[in-house]
């Protein structure tokens, strides 16, 4: 059925999200619903459900009905609180409250609601236009108010008080629709992926965490609705429903005055508390809201309210005035200072944000099945935690090589200790677990890593084996109350650790093991280990998404998929670092999706802004993408949280030497890189190149000579030198590396070419014949192995060419440019060894034209020698790179 476009004369039921059938009947003009009602028109659609106007024959009036979404109604416990709800809902009779006449079933057993019909439009439309006067925004708050404050006094909550549930009729009253509707939702998308956007703004912080809620979360929803009307903007905002949830729990809004000069100061007071995000700062009742919108609409200048930090109830400025209160206050100054004095334990250096070091378990049972698996363990338990941040392990081994302790493999309190003195962290917890009988001690020290001074000592007991990863968790709050962060917010943000890892220990420790070989590219093992979790724990699903991505980039890309295609749907019983992980490693892997991807890792970034992995995939995956200004701001975002992240500088310098011809800030980012690590390779590898850009070959021959000193065998650097050499006209120089790399693997192919290449240029044809007829021989294969392939024709017409057989290259390669017009690069390097100087740098120039960007390796490619002196040549390669 097409959706009716409406006038704002017209009744508008809508919530106009998504089109949705409700259903298996489309109704239209004239249809009949129970024998009671004849539909008029359909009014609209929305997440909630169809909504017609439709005439009640019995009773002679027009009504608008409401069909619900099967999934609402589908658990009967659920229903059945819902029509209770709403049953007590009809039975209110005020101005402000839409009247409901009855709730009813279809013969094929949709429920509808039957509501009175008015001439209007929503509050959501109206807001669209402009922002609202300000005593029309107070009138109409106020009547909400009113309607709210009668149905709290009878129990009921409406928990989805937003502008698209306020009608505003034609002379001006403000209806409230949908009582009870927000509830059975709520109980309906246990089983979908979230909610809709359109509703989370409007969320009190206790209603996003899915804890049990009151009249507060309304007035906090009236509150939003309020600043919505006076400045046009919602308070809490964010590009994805994570992002904006992060914010209601997380941020403070920009106050309302600061966007609407001239509003009443006491309005921006009455909006403030209203949106406190403890509820107990908050309005405790619906009518003190009103109470106060009241006061401020008659005397909008002159009112002042109490400042909201210093309001108190009633009964608590009695208190505050007692001598007897004061009494017990100073007496319990005396046993605190006392205290103090006799058992000082010290302020721990710690605030918001701040990092700490995690020393692995002190395992003094005997029994290996601790060994590794508890470090796991109490990482994943703290690492949820959004106050404090835990040093990676990838970051403690990149410090010991520093420290020249490749090989330590238990880090220990003194180990830790050193680490931290390192890094600048100000906080170490050590822990530890031994027995007595069958009860199990687990103890936690936090520390000061320099003096070795002990801030605290928590200890837990755990009753049996199999209670352990129980008394962890319990471990975890404790050290993270001692840092400072609020039993609320543990609460809030963990899960116990038996349902985001395993119940089972050794399928804990066997992942364990997995993560660790996966992290010193030891594939195989860990591969092997992650098996071993799964055959423990089949429903383990850290090693199944773990696993899944080992297979599908080094091993079993099927395997693989099935494995994520599995883990992807338990991603919800995980943490927030690993769902978001898995999430998006699928959607750019198995579903091809980066924008999706990106937008996973946006909502992992919000909740987690120090968590410099998300950064660098999003980063990479903007880089896939061509955004490539947005990949440098992630991969420089990742490096200011982790200037130790050397795949992340590598990923940053490519970009800009590949990608941007930026010469200048790669050899900034370049040099930064092996300033924390002299040992990168691929960095000098990356340096060579851009001093190769810059035209400053003698750097550029130091740099590759350093690489090959660190690894004799690096064949990129080795490749590299080859050509800075021959670029410096030393051949007999050149030919050293390009031989070496024939002697590491002879059957290189291109080393080969580029040995006979050089041969040519010293004008020894005969030396350098049996490496171009090596390099023929190769091509004849590729040609052979696929004959419509153009650049195997293209490589073919090379060597041809090359071994002095000018036509019949000619002949082959123009096949492959045949093949493929858009081949540039190949054209260009067929056409310049033949000759056909000006033709070859037209096919460079429409290379650049079609977005090629590695401008350095056309700068500096053999085939391309003998067009280095031309002016055409050299105007294309000083417009593309920035030196």
């Amino acid at each position: 059925m097409k959706k009716k476009k409406l006038t704002n004369s017209e009744k508008i039921y809508t919530s106009p999200t998504k089109t949705m059938k409700t259903s298996s009947k489309e109704l239209t003009a004239g249809s009949a619903v129970t024998g009671k009602f004849q539909v008029i028109e359909e009014l609209g659609r929305g997440g909630m459900g169809i909504v017609y106007k439709a005439e009640d024959t019995r009773l002679k009036r027009t009504v608008a009905l409401k069909f619900l979404p099967p999934e609402l109604t589908r658990d009967k416990d659920a229903k059945d609180r819902f029509i209770q709800e709403a049953q007590a809902a009809s039975a209110l009779d005020h101005a402000n409250i839409c009247t409901i006449h009855e709730i009813d079933e279809t013969e094929d057993g949709q429920t509808f609601i039957c509501m009175a019909y008015y001439e209007g439009g929503t509050l959501k439309d109206k807001i669209k236009k402009a922002p609202l006067e300000t005593q029309e925004a107070l009138d109409i708050t106020i009547q909400v108010a009113q309607g709210l404050s009668k149905v709290h006094k009878q129990g009921i909550l409406h928990r989805d008080i937003k502008p698209a549930n306020i009608m505003i009729t034609s002379d001006g009253a403000a209806k409230i629709v949908d009582f009870g509707l927000a509830k059975l939702a709520g109980q309906a998308r246990l089983t979908r992926t979230g909610t809709t956007m359109g509703t989370v703004v409007y969320m009190s912080p206790e209603q996003t965490r899915g804890d049990e809620v009151d009249q507060r979360t309304d007035i906090w929803s009236l509150g939003v609705m309020l600043y919505e009307m006076l400045s046009g903007q919602l308070p809490f905002k964010g590009e994805h429903e994570q992002a904006v949830v992060y914010s209601i729990l997380n941020k403070e809004p920009k106050p309302v005055t600061a966007l609407r000069k001239q509003l009443p100061a006491a309005l921006e007071q009455i909006i403030s508390k209203a949106l406190s995000k403890d509820p107990q700062s908050r309005y405790s009742e619906m009518s003190e809201f009103l109470k106060d919108l009241q006061q401020v609409q008659k005397t909008p200048e002159t009112v002042t309210l109490p400042p909201v930090a210093v309001r108190a109830r009633p009964r608590l400025r009695k208190w505050v005035a007692s001598p007897i209160l004061w009494g017990l206050i100073s007496v319990l100054v005396v046993i605190i200072v006392s205290l103090l004095l006799f058992y000082p334990v010290g302020a721990i250096p710690f605030e918001e944000g701040d990092w700490i070091i995690i020393t692995d378990f002190e395992n003094l049972t005997g029994e290996e099945v601790f060994d590794k698996s508890l470090n796991t363990a109490l990482s994943v338990s703290i690492e949820q935690s959004r106050y404090l941040n835990v040093l990676p392990r990838r970051r403690i081994d990149e410090a010991l090589r520093r420290m020249k302790k490749e090989d330590v493999e238990h880090i220990d309190e003194a180990t830790g200790r050193e680490i931290a003195e390192r890094e600048g962290i100000k906080v170490i917890v050590v822990p530890s677990i031994s027995r007595v009988g069958d009860t199990y001690a687990l103890t936690g020290v936090v520390g000061n890593p320099t003096t070795g001074k002990s801030y605290r000592s928590e200890l837990v007991r755990s009753p049996s084996k199999n209670e352990v990863l129980y008394a962890l968790d319990e471990l975890s709050e404790k050290i993270r109350q001692d840092l400072g962060e609020t039993l609320a917010s543990i609460s809030q943000q963990s899960k116990p650790l038996a349902e985001v890892t395993t119940s089972s220990l050794e399928a804990l420790k066997q992942y364990s093991l997995g993560i660790e070989n996966h992290r010193k590219l030891k594939f195989e093992e860990a591969k092997v280990f992650y098996e071993n979790a799964l055959r423990i724990d089949p429903a383990f699903t850290s090693a199944k998404g773990s696993l899944g991505q080992l297979n599908f980039e080094k091993f079993d890309r099927e395997e693989g998929k099935r494995l994520l295609e599995e883990a992807v749907k338990e991603v919800d019983g995980l943490t927030d670092r690993e769902k978001y992980g898995i999430l998006a490693f699928h959607a750019v892997s198995v579903k091809k999706k980066p924008e999706e991807a990106i937008n996973h890792l946006k909502a992992l970034s919000a909740l987690y802004p120090d968590f410099s992995p998300a950064h660098n995939n999003m980063g990479f995956y903007y880089q896939q993408m061509g955004r490539f200004e947005d990949a440098v701001i992630e991969f420089k975002e990742a490096l200011r949280i982790d200037p130790y992240l050397m795949l992340t500088y590598s990923n940053l310098v490519n970009l800009y030497i590949y990608q941007l011809g930026d010469l200048n800030s790669a050899l900034e980012w370049c040099k930064r890189q092996l300033s924390y690590d002299d040992k990168q390779i691929w960095a000098y590898n990356s340096l060579a190149w851009i001093y190769l850009g810059k035209d400053d070959l003698e750097k550029a021959k130091a740099a590759c000579e350093k690489a090959v000193e660190i690894n004799p065998n690096f064949v990129m650097g080795l490749f590299s030198l080859g050509h800075t050499c021959r670029l410096q006209g030393r051949y007999e120089e050149a030919l050293r590396p390009l031989k070496k790399i024939l002697e590491i693997n002879p059957a290189e192919p291109y080393a080969a070419y580029h040995v006979g290449n050089l041969y040519q240029l010293m004008g020894d044809d005969k030396s350098a014949r049996p490496y171009f007829e090596k390099y023929h021989k190769q091509a004849e294969i590729w040609v052979q192995e696929n004959p419509d392939h153009a650049y195997s024709l293209i490589t073919l017409g090379l060597a041809l060419t090359r071994l002095g057989q000018k036509k019949q290259g000619w002949a082959t390669g123009q096949k492959g440019m045949e093949l493929e017009p858009e081949g540039h690069f190949g054209n260009a390097q067929l056409l310049s060894v033949q000759g056909k100087i000006q033709e070859a740098i037209d096919q460079l120039e429409q290379l650049v034209e079609n977005g090629y960007s590695n401008y350095v390796w056309i700068k500096i490619h053999p085939d391309f020698q003998p067009l280095y002196d031309e002016p055409r040549f050299k105007e294309l390669i000083c417009k593309g790179l920035k030196q």
